[in-house]
């Protein structure tokens, strides 16, 4: 009769994992986790809606027939706007206070994107000197 001390004793696992080696996939799965929102905290920043504000590295704004979508963007001083005319008649970005550079020369026709960058903080509204409507917007510069 042989001895039980003898007889190799089987190794505490669960699914195939010790105890030791069940962590590794936890802890990738929260490190992916944390990775995915991060970025799309930095990335999906934009909104796109009439009177929402856009807040991310270079803003863009799309001039489009009826408005500038964001209306508000928020930007850091030193950081640029860019502004794309997707309306089908042209159209110019032109500061409404003491913004020298939102004072464009430029007619924006369709397709065309001027770009400023934002120098000093402070609040400055926009408009469209090509509309005869009141299409306008806000930069915001911290």
């Amino acid at each position: 009769m042989q001895s039980t001390d003898s007889v190799p004793q089987p190794n505490p696992t669960v699914g195939g994992y010790s105890a030791k080696n069940r962590r590794w996939p936890i802890m990738i799965s929260a490190a992916v986790a944390l990775l995915a929102l991060g970025g799309a905290a930095y990335f999906m920043s934009v909104n796109n809606g009439d009177g929402k504000t856009a807040d991310l590295a270079d803003a863009q704004v799309q001039i489009t027939d009826t408005g500038f979508s964001p209306a508000t963007v928020k930007v850091k001083k030193g950081q640029r706007v860019t502004w794309s005319n997707d309306a089908v008649i042209p159209r110019q970005v032109l500061g409404s206070n003491a913004m020298p550079a939102l004072n464009t020369d430029v007619v924006l026709q369709e397709g065309d994107t001027v770009t400023v960058t934002m120098d000093q903080p402070g609040t400055y509204s926009y408009h469209d000197a090509q509309s005869v409507s009141d299409i306008s917007g806000t930069i915001i510069v911290e």
